[in-house]
């Protein structure tokens, strides 16, 4: 009797305790499913720049964190870029603050407070820690083909549209050769660049090489400016007259060949044969 009643008992505790583990379960799919219910409640949107917030505000703050100046940018919302300002007029990319360059942040912590507003596209201010040469496509390819990218030394970013930004120690003046085009420009103190993941209307802004990989060191303004004047399409120039390349000039008859007598002899003259004909018949008759 004793063994059949602790036999029960052993059941009715086993299921006592799978119960009330089928109750916790439940509890916590309970408060899974709760939490779906909320988040699938707010707005799609606020979803969507909240994922878009967290993905910016990390980088950015990674790079004020090695010393970049970072300041918030107006992000894209449809075919325009919002900043927030009422009524403000530009479309394009363009800081977020009217007085930004007292806007810039230093650390993460500037970083996330104000990322915490909004989805902020990231603008690296030029001038301090860095400036940047921004060229075509075909000429920042140009200089990675040359070199190797630890000749290079320093990060390269690029815009969707084809632009290519070299990140270059500050304070060198761009080169005559490049001034004298306008698709070179070189940001210096009061100008900023958009800096990678900043999304643009064709995509977003990468790096080519990226910071990490030179220790957020930048490159020489010298040398990446010297392989880009070599990517220069040359001049050719103009070819002497009388050289090879040159074409061949029709000659010159001299003024004295055109004033020379001409020789009777060489042309037939009609009234000198008649006067021979008559001689040679007075002498025959």
């Amino acid at each position: 009797m004793q063994v059949a009643v602790g036999f029960l008992y052993m059941q009715t505790s086993r299921r006592r305790d799978s119960y009330a583990s089928s109750v916790n379960l439940s509890d916590q799919r309970r408060a899974l499913l709760t939490w779906l219910r909320s988040a699938l409640s707010r707005p799609t949107e606020t979803l969507r720049r909240q994922v878009q917030r967290t993905h910016l505000a990390r980088p950015a703050a990674r790079y004020a964190e090695h010393g970049w100046e970072v300041l918030p940018g107006a992000f894209l919302s449809g075919p325009r870029f919002d900043c927030g300002r009422p009524g403000c007029p530009t479309t394009g990319c363009h800081p977020a603050v009217e007085d930004w360059e007292a806007s810039v942040a230093h650390d993460a912590a500037g970083v996330a407070a104000r990322w915490r507003r909004g989805p902020y596209a990231v603008l690296l201010a030029t001038g301090r820690a860095f400036d940047v040469l921004e060229v075509p496509e075909r000429f920042g390819q140009s200089v990675i083909d040359r070199l190797p990218a630890a000749a290079i030394g320093g990060p390269i970013a690029v815009a969707p549209e084809g632009r290519w930004m070299f990140l270059l120690r500050p304070g060198h003046a761009l080169a005559a050769e490049l001034t004298e085009r306008p698709d070179i420009v070189l940001h210096g103190r009061g100008s900023w660049v958009p800096a990678p993941p900043t999304q643009q209307p064709n995509g977003r802004v990468r790096w080519q090489l990226h910071p990490r990989r030179f220790g957020y060191r930048v490159a020489d303004p010298l040398l990446v400016q010297s392989l880009v004047i070599a990517a220069l399409p040359r001049r050719r120039p103009r070819p002497a007259i009388g050289s090879a390349a040159s074409p061949a000039l029709p000659p010159v008859t001299p003024p004295a060949a055109l004033d020379a007598p001409v020789r009777r002899g060489n042309i037939p003259d009609r009234f000198d044969r008649r006067r021979r004909r008559r001689a040679a018949n007075a002498h025959h008759s």
